[in-house]
């Protein structure tokens, strides 16, 4: 359930998988280490996604300009 949370609030997938983890961990559940290493892997690239298109990740350049080749 928590999977369907991360379109509108990418981090709160990731916090609850690394939670989920931390649980695997404590408890030696394989359930919850595959459900929190799902969580971890979809809220990492929401969030990321998430921040490029809000262009929040730092100075991007354009197409075409620095950065590589232009071949």
């Amino acid at each position: 359930m928590f999977f369907l949370i991360g379109k509108r609030y990418p981090w709160v997938t990731l916090i609850i998988g690394g939670a989920l983890l931390i649980i695997a961990a404590v408890t030696g559940s394989v359930v919850f280490a595959l459900i929190g290493g799902v969580g971890v892997v979809m809220g990492g690239y929401r969030t990321v996604t998430f921040l490029r298109r809000r262009d929040l990740t730092g100075p991007t350049f354009p197409r075409g300009q620095g950065g590589g080749s232009q071949w």
